[in-house]
């Protein structure tokens, strides 16, 4: 249709979508490694089954075989807008085997007509299922938002407006083509030529407009509804419906990575990805209370170091679990089927999943742009632009009557007042974003002393403090609130 603006078109929202592609890519490295490569034939399997075969969609009837109609209808309208995009160079682009003519003796182009004319029509029947779940039911299951709707207006646009190009290239074609070419009618015979071209050589006596089941039926509809216009405006909505088209499919390309329907691309490899452990197996933390004990002290005492208990922060989070906020659908199902959640408990695993998601892309560009990407550094390695500096050495022959006329940690902690190097330490991980709430320093609470330091006298008259802790490697003090 136009060279030009198609390839403009196409390596500008392309490379759009392959910058933000690319950052939700980085932000994966925030988690912690894990293996999921292992058992592929298992894995091509389930992938078959459960994404390709939306086995886990009939548990809500009609949702899910709307749902199921739109993945299908997605997956053979691929190739519709492949060849919209060829067209915008070649305008008799028709993948070289769905032209009107057989191919191999099979009549290839008019049988993906016929279905993509259905999946069309199928397509936006299920958006209006959805759309009456939204704004007339109002599911409390789901989540009501406009992004939504917006997606949903796309969609039935995308569909509408593929139509109704169908449907003026057909009128076209039909009526006017000869027509207007024979009469040497300029530029208009041109411009009618390029829309018609993927339909063939103009007949000599072309058939008349009517509704034809095969191969057209809702392209053929749309030409009966348009055969009473004129030349000039049936060349006008051919070319909005095909730009209309061609264009939305890249838009919400680029839309996806920041809403819910991120899952369109991420579904089917966060599937095939999926934990093969049996589902009420637990991670084992240790293979006694005292294993246990062990393994979570160590966690306290180092934490940037040592491996974490559980999930305090999002980093702590494996990759393929961030890959699982990315492909929430915020369709509501894991809180039907939660206990707490159907008696009215607070606690939503729907929303509890939103939200960390939402932490993690709040907390992009702090991640993105720390010193080793989203990945940190390696450990043992100190981030000395962000306050990690290394303990300093004591200065050989120093005085040891100042050594002991300085305050000890033990008797600031009795008055209530925080080392000033530990307050400016503390601020500083604040300030980088090591410290989150509910871990803030407060002067009115008690402190825990470190143990090279403690006495049994300490232990006993501190009613507030828990046990002592050793210190970090450095020479900053550990604090512990209640």
């Amino acid at each position: 249709m136009h060279p030009i603006w198609m390839m403009v078109m196409l390596v500008g929202l392309f490379a759009a979508f392959a910058w933000s592609a690319n950052r939700r890519w980085q932000l994966l490295k925030v988690g912690q490694p894990t293996q999921r490569l292992d058992h592929i034939g298992r894995r091509i399997t389930d992938t078959l089954i459960y994404a390709f075969g939306q086995r886990k969609m009939p548990y809500y009837p009609a949702a899910g075989l709307a749902h199921a109609v739109i993945f299908f209808g997605f997956l053979t309208l691929l190739l519709r807008s492949l060849i919209l995009w060829g067209r915008g160079f070649v305008p008799e682009f028709n993948f070289w085997i769905l032209g009107p003519e057989p191919f191999l003796g099979l009549p290839l182009g008019h049988l993906y007509d016929f279905v993509k004319d259905l999946a069309a029509v199928a397509v936006l029947l299920a958006c209006l299922v959805f759309v009456y779940y939204r704004v007339i039911l109002k599911e409390k299951r789901m989540t009501l938002s406009g992004e939504a709707l917006l997606i949903l207006g796309i969609i039935i646009t995308m569909m509408l407006a593929d139509m109704m190009y169908d449907g003026a290239a057909e009128v076209l074609y039909r009526q006017h083509a000869l027509q207007q070419c024979q009469a040497g009618a300029e530029p208009l015979c041109t411009r009618i030529s390029t829309i018609v071209a993927h339909l063939g050589p103009v007949a000599a006596a072309p058939a008349a407009v009517a509704f034809e089941p095969f191969p057209a039926p809702a392209g053929s509809l749309w030409a009966l509804a348009l055969r009473g216009a004129s030349p000039d405006t049936l060349v006008v909505l051919a070319h909005v419906g095909y730009w209309t088209h061609s264009a939305l499919v890249l838009i919400f390309l680029n839309v996806l990575p920041y809403t819910k329907h991120f899952h369109v691309i991420t579904s089917i490899p966060n599937v095939f990805l999926h934990d093969l452990a049996p589902a009420e197996s637990i991670p084992l933390v240790g293979k006694s209370s005292e294993a246990i004990g062990e393994v979570v002290m160590k966690a306290f005492e180092a934490p940037d170091s040592a491996p974490p208990v559980g999930y305090s922060r999002i980093e702590h989070f494996h990759w393929k679990h961030l890959l699982d906020f990315y492909s929430c659908t915020e369709c509501g199902r894991c809180s039907d089927n939660c206990p707490a959640y159907r008696t009215d408990k607070v606690l939503s695993p729907k929303m509890f999943c939103i939200d960390l998601r939402n932490h993690l892309y709040e907390r992009e560009a702090e991640f993105l742009n720390r010193p080793g990407g989203a990945a940190g550094l390696p450990p043992g390695i100190k981030d000395e632009a962000h306050g990690d500096k290394p303990a300093e050495e004591p200065a050989e022959g120093a005085d040891a009557a100042e050594a002991a006329a300085e305050p000890t940690p033990n008797a600031e902690a009795a008055e209530g007042a925080a080392p000033a190097s530990t307050a400016s330490s503390w601020a500083r991980r604040s300030a980088a974003g090591e410290l989150e709430p509910p871990w803030q320093p407060s002067t009115t609470r008690a402190r825990s002393t470190p143990r090279r330091a403690a006495t049994a006298s300490t232990a006993r008259s501190s009613r507030t403090t828990r046990r002592p802790i050793s210190p970090r490697p450095t020479s900053r003090w550990i604090w512990c609130p209640r």
